[in-house]
């Protein structure tokens, strides 16, 4: 069988991500990206127009009929697009022209009325769309989405550090309760909430902000952390993966001040959650369904820094007792669960199956 993955982007979990696809079947791979990625499979670099400053549907156009064109080369039997959130602005248009079998993962299940609309018409462009929890899946029936898959977002970090360790490398103190941000200061992750929040917090904490500065400056973020900056350390870059581990291994709290404009799975709640970790996030959405239905931890008003405060203060106050639906939601989120299931959706499409 050979398989195009075509994605917009190679940051972030991503290569993980793919390495993990890899591993699915023994077939022939090829990876559509926009720079040069360390795998030993023939690659193809197509920048899409999200990496300009200014979007435009002529380089999308342009990019469709680059995939177009290696498509009509290469003759796969399955083209997978890794982040298929990308075609909302455009409404799936030209998919049509990609003479293949298509599936597509969806990472984030908007709501606006276009958005519905453009979702709906690029599904069906698809034989497969996947998501990332069940709730999501439902999210997709429910807007009349007939070939929605729920694979559940696995937990890949392999690197096991002590609290000790993870404090130890970021200066923290390990006696005192620290809430971890993870991930990069994207508008729609909320960390300007998060940090207006915990002006109000009485209770002893840390604060460890740890990954790239984007929307959200170290600027904006030193300013906003003022009057309690002695207690917040700051990792402003991409993250490395003993990075990522040892931020996860500090933690007691992993914060997901998330925007309702964000709706979709979170890998730092997948990756505390494999680690045991309390799990703060917002009222809405997929992130509100898993934390409630598998016990992770709290939720609070969604964008509402009064809530949040008064939910970090009973996070903090509190132990927090990991139950059986926390140990069973953490048994869902294997890379060995997550690649046999990719597999059987991969197997509906192999000819020689």
């Amino acid at each position: 069988m050979k398989i195009i993955y075509v994605d917009i982007s190679v940051t972030g979990h991503r290569r993980t991500y793919m390495q993990a696809l890899f591993d699915c079947k023994d077939s022939d791979k090829i990876l559509v990206v926009p720079e040069k990625m360390d795998f030993d499979v023939k690659q193809y670099f197509v920048p899409p127009d999200a990496v300009n400053k200014k979007r435009s549907v002529f380089r999308y156009i342009r990019w469709i009929f680059r995939i177009k064109k290696i498509v009509s080369r290469e003759k796969p039997d399955l083209v997978h697009f890794l982040y298929g959130d990308y075609f909302y602005r455009y409404f799936g248009l030209l998919l049509g022209i990609i003479r293949s079998k298509k599936i597509v993962t969806i990472h984030s299940v908007r709501e606006g009325f276009l958005e519905k609309l453009s979702l709906k018409r690029l599904c069906r462009k698809f034989k497969a769309s996947v998501v990332h929890s069940e709730y999501l899946k439902n999210k997709l029936t429910g807007y009349g989405i007939k070939n929605a898959v729920h694979i559940e977002y696995p937990h890949f970090n392999e690197i096991i550090m002590t609290k000790q360790d993870g404090c130890r490398f970021f200066d923290l103190d390990p006696n005192v309760k620290t809430i971890v941000c993870l991930g990069s200061t994207r508008r729609n992750k909320g960390l300007d909430i998060l940090l207006e929040a915990l002006k109000h917090v009485s209770e002893p904490f840390q604060l460890l902000i740890a990954g790239q500065a984007t929307e959200i400056t170290e600027e904006t973020i030193d300013t906003e952390i003022d009057v309690y900056k002695d207690r917040v350390r700051k990792c402003l870059h991409f993250l490395s993966d003993d990075e990522f581990a040892m931020a996860l291994a500090a933690s007691d709290i992993i914060a997901l001040p998330y925007r309702k404009s964000f709706n979709g799975a979170s890998g730092p709640l997948g990756e505390g959650a494999a680690m045991g970790k309390c799990i703060l996030g917002p009222s809405h959405g997929v992130l509100a369904e898993t934390i409630k239905t598998n016990h992770l931890g709290y939720v609070f008003e969604s964008e509402n820094a009064e809530s949040l405060a008064e939910t970090l203060s009973s996070a903090l106050k509190n132990e927090f007792i990991i139950d059986d639906a926390y140990k069973d939601y953490q048994h869902q989120l294997s890379v060995d669960s997550f690649k046999e299931k990719y597999q059987e959706l991969y197997n509906r499409y192999d000819p020689n199956v």
